[in-house]
């Protein structure tokens, strides 16, 4: 019995490159057996096709004409979709690719990698490990709140480890690190849009998970554990 095919849409603004992904993956049927079941030039193509074809992976671009970058990622996020995502882009900078995980993407690789690295994240992003591209990397130096990488997978990061741990919420990660920066309840909430008691809400659960009594402990924690 033959295997089915992985259903993949693919969204970029180019449609020569487009066209150049449609040639590998056909030429990788007998690895990868694959079916494009949708191409988009746009987020609002896009977003109009996902429920129709629920494709398994989309290979998204960061520039699409009508919602571009982090904004894009951000819609992308609010869908929920199952689908697994993997960005392909021009961008290195390590600010950039930290950003874009942040949004929860499973997979990211520049658009000028060789052919047999696309089909390689594309398996091991159907295997449950998120793909980082050759050559890229998630800090500029050494720090310890960089995320491993090996052979392209992304093993859990220092800062990950520490949510599960304190059993933190997202919001509760944002206010941590503005902690950390020694910023007040009021620049917090400037920052966040959000009132000033809902700050101090999110400080005392904070220090109730951490087991600390002091914003100096909090302080120490943050720098301990490289979280900014």
């Amino acid at each position: 019995m033959s295997e089915t095919p992985l259903r993949i849409l693919i969204a970029d603004a180019q449609p020569i490159f487009i066209k150049g992904l449609l040639q590998i993956f056909e030429a990788h049927q007998n690895s990868l057996p694959t079916q494009i079941v949708g191409t988009a030039n746009s987020a609002c193509e896009l977003f109009k096709l996902m429920p129709e074809r629920k494709p398994e992976i989309v290979i998204l671009d960061l520039n699409l004409p009508d919602l571009d970058g982090l904004d894009l990622l951000a819609a992308w996020k609010e869908k929920h979709y199952e689908s697994l995502s993997l960005v392909m882009s021009i961008y290195e900078d390590s600010k950039v690719i930290k950003s874009v995980f942040r949004y929860g993407v499973d997979g990211y690789m520049l658009k000028r990698c060789q052919t047999h690295e696309i089909i390689t994240a594309i398996k091991n992003l159907m295997m449950g490990e998120r793909y980082l591209g050759v050559g890229l990397s998630l800090t500029n130096g050494s720090g310890l709140h960089s995320r491993m990488i090996k052979d392209g997978k992304i093993c859990q990061s220092f800062e990950q480890k520490f949510v599960m741990k304190y059993k933190l919420t997202h919001r509760e990660m944002e206010i941590l690190k503005l902690i950390g920066m020694a910023k007040t309840n009021k620049e917090i909430g400037q920052e966040l849009f959000i009132s000033d008691q809902t700050v101090s809400v999110h400080r005392k659960n904070i220090m109730r998970k951490l087991n600390v009594s002091s914003t100096a402990s909090l302080i120490r924690m943050v720098y301990e554990y490289s979280l900014v």
